[in-house]
């Protein structure tokens, strides 16, 4: 019987064919140094006689072409102006000592390269869809692997933060226009301004796309309002800093001038009825018709709230003429309207009286 080649490793004894003067080394990693860990004797199993060990000289591995990419495994995070693309396919890359590449499909030249698993093409456009115009590979010096195309779209930038100096507030009674004035590109049609209540943190209203103006309604005249409205901006890309401001409502505006040729009077036995139909708006106004006498200035009567463009006089003498001895105005807490006299001239009384309620007997 003749006589093997015996391999130690780490952890066995390997005999080799009888008679061969070589003696595999299996299960060993591609492009790694081996060193003292391996040593080989003969051996003849006749006699159970065998040689000294001899070491294994220092020996390394070759290198092995990258492993493909699994496309499934290749993950893109997009941003305004660049893409991160991360390949998670699973390679051992001190082994491998691959560069991963980004090219152009176009011409096939080199945007970026890096030496793990994550890799960033910059300079892209924001808001643009990219498909096919990019792509992928690994590649060290034994080869390459198939090309991966992407697809994928950046996004939009964060907003520019508000600067609070330059919200512009324009008020009016019942309501406010904020402008922000604040240097921003608004081209972008995610871009939207946002008002909110500071209590609740909710939206009350928000902007058209692009726009730097929002208006707040249902407020009150003459009213400070103080850090209880703030204002932001979003986008695809994130939202802006919150930032609060303040205001004090307008006063109301002045009662319309009452035109005469719109007022009408109905006489009755003991007064009159006096309606202005100048066009108004009480709501908005906030405003009181008033009769007053003229001698005077003093107010005799106000227009009832279901009727606030009528007001009575009543109390008169019957059958008695009052020239110019009357008249209306409107007021509210911003000032009056012109004052406007009327003439008219009271029906009889079917029911005899010796009094009146108004002292205009004497006049």
């Amino acid at each position: 019987m003749g006589e093997n080649l015996q391999l130690k490793t780490p952890s066995d004894l390997i005999n080799g064919a009888v008679g061969n003067f070589s003696i595999k080394i299996d299960n060993l990693k591609p492009n790694t140094a081996y060193e003292n860990m391996y040593s080989i004797r003969w051996y003849n199993p006749g006699t159970q006689l065998f040689s000294e060990y001899v070491d294994v000289p220092r020996f390394k591995t070759l290198m092995i072409k990258p492993v493909a990419i699994d496309s499934n495994k290749v993950t893109v995070t997009p941003y305004p102006d660049h893409v991160v693309i991360k390949d998670g396919t699973t390679r051992d890359l001190q082994v491998e000592e691959a560069t991963l590449k980004a090219f152009k499909v176009s011409d096939g030249s080199i945007v970026a390269s890096s030496s793990n698993n994550t890799i960033s093409i910059p300079d892209l456009t924001m808001e643009t869809a990219y498909t096919d115009q990019y792509g992928i590979y690994w590649e060290n010096s034994v080869g390459k692997t198939s090309k991966v195309t992407l697809d994928f779209t950046t996004t939009t930038t964060k907003p520019v933060d508000i600067d609070p100096s330059k919200i512009n507030v324009e008020v009016a009674p019942y309501s406010v226009v904020i402008k922000d004035l604040t240097p921003r590109e608004t081209s972008s049609k995610e871009l939207t301004l946002h008002i909110y209540d500071v209590s609740t943190g909710k939206d009350i209203n928000s902007s058209s796309t692009g726009v730097n103006s929002v208006q707040l309604t249902g407020l009150t005249p003459e009213t400070s309002y103080d850090s209880k409205y703030g204002l932001y901006w979003t986008n695809a890309g994130g939202t802006s800093k919150r930032v609060t401001f303040m205001f004090t409502t307008a006063k109301l505006p002045k009662p319309v001038d009452i035109d005469p040729d719109k007022i009408t009077v109905v006489p009755i036995t003991r007064g009159a009825v006096i309606t202005d139909n100048t066009s108004r708006d009480t709501k908005f106004e906030k405003s009181q018709m008033h009769l007053y006498r003229v001698s005077d200035g003093v107010v005799r009567y106000d227009a009832p709230g279901d009727k606030l463009n009528v007001v009575e006089a009543y109390g008169l003498n019957p059958e008695t003429a009052y020239i110019e001895k009357y008249g209306i105005y409107w007021s509210n807490s911003s000032g009056e309207s012109n004052r406007v006299k009327v003439s008219f001239t009271t029906l009889s009384d079917t029911t005899k009286s010796d009094t009146t309620t108004d002292d205009t007997t004497t006049e």
